[in-house]
C-alpha cells in the first residue's frame, strides 16, 4: 500500500500572484537610473544638431565626438564599479601615465615585442590595484586618501625613472617595435575607414560591465557593498554554497527545510523525527554530524 499524497494542482488561472502588482513598460523605464543619462545625452546631442553647422552631422564629426567619448568611457566603467561599490581610485590618470611608459621604455627603448609590453603594463596596473585594495581593507583607511597617494608616487616614479633610464621624458619610434602593427589594428584602426574601433571596445566593455552587475553574484555583491558593508559581509557568509554542492543564487540567505533524525527520548517517543525549518550553515555540518551521533 503506497502512502504518496498526490497535491492538487491549481487551476491554470490562479497561478498568477494577486499580491503583485502589474507595471507598465515606461514605469519600468522610467525606474531606471541610466535613463537621465540616456535621456540628457540625446537632449544634448538634438541642441548641437540644431545650433552647430551641417558638418555636425557628418560621418567625420561623428567619428571625433565618439572617439573621444570612447577614450573616457572605457576608463569610466571600473571608475563607475569602484564608485557602486563606496570606493574611488584618484590613481587612474598616473596609472595611464605609468602603464604607457612602461610599454614605450620596453618596446621603444630595449626591443622588447610590443605585446610584451603591453602584458608587462597590464600585470603592473593588476599589482598596484591590488595593494591599493589591500591597503583600505587591511587599515580601513579611506580609499580616496589611499589612492591619492598612490597617484603621486606614480607620477614621481614614472617621471624620475623615466629621466633616469632615457635622459628624455618622452619616448618615440614605437611603430618599428615588434608586433606594433597587429597591436595597433586591434585597438587604434579606423572602421570603414572613419570611425575609431575604441568606440566598438568602448560599447562591448559597457555591455560586459552590464551583465556583471545584474546578472552575476559579484555584481550583487558590489551593489551590497556601496550600500551597506556590514549587511553585504554578512549576506556574503550566508551565501557559501551548500552541503549538496549547489550555491546560492547571488548569495542571498536561504531558510531550507531539514528533516532531523529519529530522537531516542523526547516528546514524541523513540524513532520519530520532526521537519523543521532552519538556516543551512555548512561551515558547522560536521559539527553537527559528530554532535548527533553521540545522541
Amino acid at each position: 500500500m503506497s502512502n504518496q499524497v498526490t497535491a492538487p494542482q491549481a487551476p491554470p488561472g490562479l497561478l498568477a500572484d494577486e499580491r503583485l502588482r502589474r507595471t507598465s513598460l515606461l514605469s519600468r523605464l522610467l525606474s531606471r537610473p541610466e535613463l537621465g543619462a540616456v535621456a540628457g545625452t540625446i537632449a544634448v546631442w538634438i541642441f548641437f544638431a540644431i545650433v552647430a553647422s551641417s558638418g555636425f552631422l557628418t560621418a567625420r564629426a561623428t567619428n571625433a565626438y565618439l572617439e573621444v567619448a570612447a577614450e573616457i568611457g572605457i576608463l569610466a566603467v571600473p571608475v563607475s564599479l569602484l564608485m557602486i561599490g563606496g570606493e574611488f581610485d584618484l590613481s587612474i590618470g598616473a596609472m595611464i601615465g605609468a602603464t604607457g611608459m612602461i610599454t614605450a621604455l620596453l618596446a621603444g627603448t630595449y626591443g622588447y615585442p610590443f605585446w610584451f609590453g603591453i602584458g608587462a603594463a597590464a600585470a603592473f596596473a593588476l599589482v598596484v590595484g591590488f595593494f591599493n585594495g589591500l591597503i583600505v581593507v587591511w587599515t580601513r583607511l579611506p580609499s580616496f586618501i589611499v589612492t591619492l597617494g598612490t597617484q603621486f608616487i606614480l607620477v614621481g616614479v614614472t617621471i624620475g625613472m623615466t629621466r633616469h633610464l632615457t635622459g628624455l621624458t618622452t619616448i618615440g619610434q614605437l611603430d618599428v617595435a615588434e608586433g606594433f602593427a597587429p597591436a595597433h589594428a586591434i585597438f587604434a584602426t579606423k572602421l570603414g575607414g572613419v570611425y575609431a574601433v575604441s568606440i566598438l571596445w568602448w560599447v562591448g566593455i559597457v555591455a560586459l560591465a552590464t551583465w556583471v552587475l545584474l546578472r552575476t553574484r559579484f555584481g550583487n555583491w558590489t551593489y551590497g557593498a556601496g550600500g551597506n558593508a556590514d549587511a553585504h559581509q554578512q549576506v556574503r557568509r550566508l551565501g557559501r554554497p551548500t552541503a549538496a554542492g549547489a550555491p546560492r543564487r547571488l548569495g542571498l540567505p536561504v531558510r531550507e527545510p531539514a528533516l532531523s533524525r529519529p530522537r531516542r527520548h523526547g516528546r514524541r517517543g523513540a524513532g520519530h523525527g520532526s521537519i523543521r525549518s532552519q538556516p543551512h550553515r555548512p561551515w558547522r555540518t560536521g559539527l553537527s554530524r559528530i554532535y548527533r551521533s553521540r545522541q
